[in-house]
């Protein structure tokens, strides 16, 4: 709850200064839960079993932004392509999220972009002790989010799909766009931007095998920080550093050049005490913001975006922190320990 009370003056303050963009309606669902019988709620999504299909529906903005187990879903069996408008997202969340807690997010998305969000619902049990079956759930989810993916390039073939993920669901998407397509899909040629936040992968295999087969014409933006508790606790029980722990980019640092068309930010200076850190993407205006910029393909020129000397990467600063601060302490954060 905290999370939504600090976007929500964030998201009024959009909804002043941009009255020109243009809403694009109602967020989309897409998910391969296992939907109960009964009346489409997102309640009514069950436990997290993986169907063999895809399912659609869709509902308000606001319903999304508030959205609960008694949310009501509008259902859309075939997803009709008046609802995908020019240029969807694709919101792929991590885990231990709820339905609602992913519509919630994907609103946030929406609204702030002024773009149509799907948020692709997989079976996710909202469990914290649920990860090593949540692993499992979210590899048999990568065939569902290509369904997904091909779908919308059939709705719009002229435009491009951007794909925002966090945590394990960057896993997915990182292992479904680099392994090969299946038969006649038209997707690969249509993938734009994508976002990669707190990402639970592993480092070193993200850059050595799947960075390299993504498909053409992607621009990826990593978002790592030191002080991701999660990723720490993912990455010492594997022995390997995950990719959004900081420790993921010190393979470029001293190392090999960061591939063309990858951005990596460095996010550790929104660090709140006890509190795992994990989130912060879409929970603080600025971090919001920058992930907004990188939706939209601009090059990192924003005054709270730095380049960091000797080293292939930037590093992301709340607006309050002063110039001289945000220069000098914070670029030590990629190469060594730094005090925020």
């Amino acid at each position: 709850m905290a999370a939504r009370t600090r976007i929500g003056a964030f998201l009024a303050f959009l909804a002043m200064s941009t009255p020109t963009v243009a809403q694009s309606g109602d967020v989309i669902l897409a998910t391969n839960r296992h939907k109960q019988p009964g009346p489409i709620t997102l309640g009514s999504l069950g436990n997290a079993q993986a169907g063999s299909s895809v399912w659609y529906g869709h509902l308000t903005e606001q319903a999304a932004l508030e959205a609960g187990k008694k949310t009501q879903i509008l259902p859309d069996s075939d997803l009709s392509c008046s609802l995908v408008g020019e240029g969807a997202v694709v919101y792929v969340h991590g885990y231990n999220t709820s339905p609602a807690d992913a519509l919630h997010r994907a609103a946030i998305l929406q609204k702030s972009s002024g773009r149509s969000v799907v948020a692709f619902v997989w079976p996710s049990t909202g469990w914290v002790f649920s990860y090593p079956a949540e692993e499992v759930r979210a590899e048999v989810s990568q065939k569902s989010l290509l369904a997904v993916l091909e779908k919308l390039a059939l709705c719009a073939p002229e435009s491009k799909i951007d794909i925002v993920a966090h945590s394990l669901g960057t896993r997915m998407v990182s292992h479904a766009l680099s392994a090969k397509p299946p038969e006649g899909a038209t997707f690969t040629g249509q993938i734009g931007q994508v976002v990669l936040a707190h990402a639970d992968t592993d480092a070193g295999a993200f850059w050595d095998f799947y960075q390299s087969r993504l498909p053409a014409g992607v621009s990826l933006t990593v978002y790592a920080s030191r002080n991701d508790n999660a990723l720490q606790l993912s990455g010492g029980a594997r022995g390997a550093p995950r990719l959004g722990d900081r420790d993921g980019f010190s393979f470029f640092f001293g190392g090999p050049a960061v591939p063309p068309d990858t951005t990596l930010i460095d996010t550790s200076w929104y660090t709140r005490r006890l509190r795992l850190n994990h989130s912060d993407f879409l929970s603080e205006p600025d971090y919001l913001a920058d992930v907004i910029r990188a939706l939209k393909g601009e090059n990192v020129s924003s005054s709270l975006v730095h380049a960091c000397p000797k080293s292939s990467g930037f590093h992301l600063a709340p607006s309050d922190v002063k110039a001289d601060v945000r220069e000098n302490i914070g670029c030590k954060c990629f190469t060594s320990d730094c005090t925020l």
